[in-house]
């Protein structure tokens, strides 16, 4: 696990977020994650 703290987020609060398929290893999408939607997420 990593320490979101010391991730740097945008002047919006926000940052990059790369979906990859663990297979062929193809970028699925690309986006944009708050603070908040990243800690959901993990």
């Amino acid at each position: 696990m990593f320490d979101i703290s010391k991730l740097k987020f945008d002047e919006k609060g926000l940052i990059p977020a790369v979906v990859v398929d663990s297979g062929s290893k193809k970028v699925l999408t690309v986006a944009y994650m708050n603070e908040e939607s990243l800690r959901i997420s993990m």
